[in-house]
């Protein structure tokens, strides 16, 4: 039985899935200097349910990564997940760049070359809470976010 529930985890979670959830997010965002480390809270915000709900339920023009920080429960253990998916994340970023869609750049800044090829999957209300994040985060240098955020940066 254990076999078949790892195998599970291994199907949910693989880049293959991840991968246009990345893309989203950072066609949202706007270009900035070590974009690549935001990477790593892509997964662990837009998968998680309390703040994937407040990502993608909330339509207030004043919604913005703040409001996201000041209710703990919506980042609660949010540097064990970032722990959790940082080798997925690598993985995700690895395929994206490997397919063309991604691009790391000198500055460490991540650019999108090409369109994502149609016809693959994410989880559900993953794409909408990506690209959100990527606004939200577009007003602040990375250094910032990690701040208002929390966690240690990777």
């Amino acid at each position: 039985m254990s076999k078949a529930i790892k195998y599970l985890g291994t199907l949910y979670n693989n880049p293959f899935i991840f991968g246009h959830v990345l893309y989203t997010f950072y066609k949202a965002l706007s270009e900035k200097d070590n974009s690549v480390l935001l990477s790593y809270l892509v997964l662990p915000l837009t998968l998680y349910p309390a703040s994937q709900n407040y990502l993608t339920q909330r339509r207030n023009p004043k919604s913005c990564l703040r409001i996201l920080t000041k209710e703990r429960s919506r980042i609660f253990g949010l540097q064990e997940r970032i722990q959790e998916y940082h080798n997925m994340t690598n993985t995700t970023l690895q395929y994206a760049t490997d397919i063309g869609a991604l691009r790391i750049n000198e500055h460490m800044s991540v650019e999108i070359i090409s369109d994502w090829p149609t016809g693959f999957i994410s989880p559900p209300n993953a794409n909408r809470a990506a690209e959100k994040l990527g606004v939200f985060m577009s007003n602040f240098d990375v250094p910032t976010t990690y701040r208002m955020l929390g966690p240690k940066i990777p």
